[in-house]
């Protein structure tokens, strides 16, 4: 399951940004740095690592609140997999991320 995410990571961006209508500007500020940290296939939990220091304060509020649904449904159409989301900061991620990261 994580490695399936990690090779349609962009795909899954880019049916985000296109499905969504969300403009470049958004996009490139909210979306572009999101990276999978861990997929846990027992719990169908994905986390999603967010920097608040590069994406602005509160962003993991904001995007959690503005994009979560669109996200998990952008993975289940692209790969199938129904995943609740959750999210987290960058200390908490370094911790165990993943090398493909």
């Amino acid at each position: 399951m994580e490695t399936v995410i990690k090779e349609k990571w962009n795909d899954i961006l880019d049916y985000l940004k296109n499905e969504y209508s969300i403009n470049q500007v958004c996009y490139d500020t909210w979306l572009l740095n999101l990276k999978p940290h861990s997929v846990s296939e027992e719990d169908n939990i994905i986390t999603i690592c967010i920097d608040d220091e590069k994406i602005g304060k509160n962003s993991k509020e904001y995007i959690q609140n503005k994009y979560g649904m669109f996200i998990q449904v952008s993975i289940e159409v692209l790969t199938g997999y129904h995943l609740s989301l959750q999210c987290c900061r960058p200390c908490r991620c370094r911790i165990t991320t993943p090398e493909w990261i």
